[in-house]
């Protein structure tokens, strides 16, 4: 069935699981812990994560901060048009699509191992990301990546579709970094 969660969910050891509900919550999960996330609709919240965050099928629809460990992304998961996803110091892996459909991304000194972002919104790096796979970013109209820190490629990224570039790029001596079809804010 349905669950709901209004108050905070302490994890010291061991897991837990969520599926199929809603999530509105401040979440501890201290080392070595686990706290998987099932085809649910994450509400609001603050994840303070020393272990493992799990997500299958998640959705975003509030404001959620995600601080520290390491998210693994099993599914594809979706920033919905009023959702607002931060990421601080985490470490993000897995074979699902992470989608921004309106709403906004915001990775904080992020380590992305993510194969695929999708970004039909706004996806902002404050301080620091690292690509360290192949990674697309693939825009719609309309949609910004804007970047206010630094990025570092390992291997590639490609950048599809109209998207916005406000900031600095790099890429380590082993990366490539494509450009196609780009909207550039600081042309004149």
């Amino acid at each position: 069935g349905n669950i709901q969660v209004n108050g905070k969910i302490d994890l010291s050891q061991g897991a837990l699981t969520l599926a199929q509900g809603s999530v509105s919550a401040n979440v501890n999960v201290k080392s070595a812990s686990t706290f998987n996330l099932n085809q649910l609709d994450f509400v609001t919240g603050t994840i303070q994560n020393l272990g493992t965050v799990v997500t299958k099928g998640v959705t975003v629809s509030g404001a959620v901060n995600l601080v520290g460990g390491s998210l693994q992304n099993l599914q594809d998961m979706v920033v919905s048009q009023v959702g607002n996803f931060n990421l601080k110091s985490t470490s993000i892996s897995g074979t699902g699509k992470l989608s921004v459909l309106g709403g906004v991304l915001g990775l904080n000194s992020v380590v992305y191992a993510q194969p695929v972002l999708y970004n039909a919104g706004y996806v902002t790096v404050t301080q620091g990301l690292t690509l360290l796979g192949k990674s697309i970013i693939q825009g719609a109209d309309g949609s910004v990546f804007q970047n206010l820190g630094e990025i570092s490629i390992d291997t590639s990224l490609d950048l599809l579709g109209r998207v916005g570039l406000s900031g600095n790029f790099s890429a380590s001596s082993s990366g490539i970094f494509n450009l196609k079809g780009i909207h550039n804010l600081l042309a004149p």
